[in-house]
């Protein structure tokens, strides 16, 4: 009874913060593409007992040079996840994963600025801008280290503690082997080291954070890759194709409701600023203008943004909007209404989940799944059961290669998938002169050897009606989504 007693309004709004985090991925699909050759490539690993050395998956001609799969421990963690559940867990413990990111993410809004219902605030308005970016995918095991990032610096920038700084070359020893955007982390401490150096005329000021950075350059060295490693995460950026062609590696422009949602959160920022009392701290600015950076060169480092604005946002919110809103009132406490909303939240949070929202019958029913409704399941159970044609390669839709290796591997060797970095450029001009046919598609085909064909009706329109069309070919099969072709007289496959 003591305990219903103390429960306040601090920890519903706690509770709200962190269920609602919880409960949108854990109520979401899985999207393609990435997540499927996670799953498949973990698999590999634990079933021969190393790590993937090249690329059995795909049949288009790999890149010269070793393989350096920077996530292998994401694959073995998603792979993991389905073990022990199936998709429904993968989607779960992503779920997990990113309650954890924002609960943090909390931790440092209000370390920053002392306010907890505006921190709350602060953290939602974060999750909306990284929202498109918190499906299962290895990324997304790196966000709770980078907000174990921001409670670091967080408590030595306002609270001048730095004993949890500590705890970030072990992180990055174990971010490192994640995912790539382990490079974010440096960029932080870069930010905290430069703004000691010019608030203080000497780099003296700055040795917490350039020892905590040094500790976790060579914490990142603690790879299967070594030094090779952080080579690799310079260079993908230069990858032509990555750089031209791949949308989330694209410029931020207002095309895409990432971009404006980036847009309208300068917006929101530069309003805060300009009404608010507070003068920002040269370390806020520096971050803004490092991560205002990354967010505009790429819409895929707009949830970074999201994630490194947000004790800022609170401390500007904490300045601007009236004082009764910034913390829980002197009103009095009604502990049996709070207990009854957490309890709702995690009621609610359990109903999600992809055990049972299967059974809610007011849902649509492509909204009771795992899957996204443009994921190719009809045709991935086609290719399950049925053998490929005695001669000549698959040639794929790419968004579907990753889905389609995970339902239909050994039996069926895709094309290419999302990696784009695996094979070299010129495999990605050639499969774009097929897919959007141009006077070379046909020859294309010939030259790799390609003996049927799985194409989205939808994305590959242009080129399913010239094969249509093709006597060479013949449909094997069709559903809403896709359609199959093979040559007609297989032996007339080079």
């Amino acid at each position: 009874m003591s305990r219903l007693r103390s429960l306040s309004i601090r920890h519903v709004w706690i509770g709200l913060t962190v269920g609602a985090t919880f409960i949108g991925p854990a109520s979401a699909h899985i999207r393609l593409p990435d997540i499927y050759w996670t799953l498949l490539i973990g698999a590999w690993m634990v079933a021969n007992g190393h790590l993937l050395e090249g690329d059995p998956f795909t049949a288009a001609p790999h890149s010269a040079g070793p393989a350096v799969n920077v996530q292998w421990l994401a694959d073995l963690i998603f792979h993991g996840f389905d073990a022990l559940g199936g998709l429904p867990m993968v989607i779960t413990g992503t779920a997990l994963v990113v309650s954890a990111t924002y609960a943090l993410l909390l931790v440092a809004a209000l370390t920053a600025s002392g306010h907890l219902r505006l921190s709350c605030v602060s953290v939602w308005l974060a999750y909306v801008l990284g929202a498109s970016n918190l499906s299962p995918r290895p990324q997304t095991l790196a966000y709770p280290i980078f907000a174990l990032f921001l409670v670091a610096v967080m408590r030595s920038e306002w609270r001048k503690d730095t004993r949890a700084l500590w705890l970030l070359p072990p992180a990055t020893a174990l971010w490192a082997n994640l995912h790539g955007s382990f490079f974010t982390g440096f960029v932080l401490l870069g930010c905290a080291i430069a703004a000691r150096v010019l608030s203080s005329r000497s780099l003296y000021a700055a040795r917490p954070y350039v020892l905590t950075l040094v500790g976790c350059l060579l914490a990142s060295l603690i790879n299967p890759y070594g030094p090779g490693l952080l080579v690799y995460v310079a260079s993908i950026g230069s990858n032509p194709v990555i750089r031209d062609y791949v949308t989330e590696w694209s410029p931020t422009t207002v095309s895409w409701h990432e971009g404006i949602m980036f847009f309208t959160s300068l917006a929101v920022l530069g309003a805060l600023m300009l009404k608010s009392r507070l003068r920002l701290a040269v370390f806020e600015v520096l971050v803004l203008l490092a991560f205002g950076y990354l967010a505009w060169s790429s819409v895929r480092a707009i949830v970074w943004w999201g994630l490194v604005i947000t004790p800022t946002l609170a401390r500007l919110l904490g300045s601007s909007v009236p004082n009764r809103l910034g913390q829980p009132g002197a009103t009095r406490e009604k502990p049996v209404l709070n207990a009854a909303i957490l309890v709702g939240i995690g009621c609610l949070a359990i109903l999600v989940l992809p055990w049972f929202k299967t059974s809610i019958s007011i849902l649509p029913r492509d909204e009771r799944g795992v899957f996204s409704p443009d994921t190719p399941v009809a045709v991935g159970e086609y290719l399950r059961t049925h053998e490929p044609p005695s001669s000549g390669m698959l040639l794929n839709d790419q968004t579907w290669g990753g889905y389609l290796e995970w339902a239909a591997w050994p039996k069926h060797q895709v094309f290419v998938d999302g990696r784009f970095e695996v094979h070299p450029p010129q495999v990605w001009f050639d499969y774009l002169d097929i897919v959007f046919p141009s006077a070379r598609w046909r020859t294309l085909l010939d030259q790799y050897h390609i003996g049927y064909l799985v194409l989205s009706k939808a994305d590959e329109a242009d080129l399913v009606a010239d094969v249509r069309a093709d006597a060479g070919w013949r449909l094997d099969y069709e559903d809403d989504q896709a359609v199959v072709f093979s040559r007609a007289d297989a032996s007339a496959s080079p």
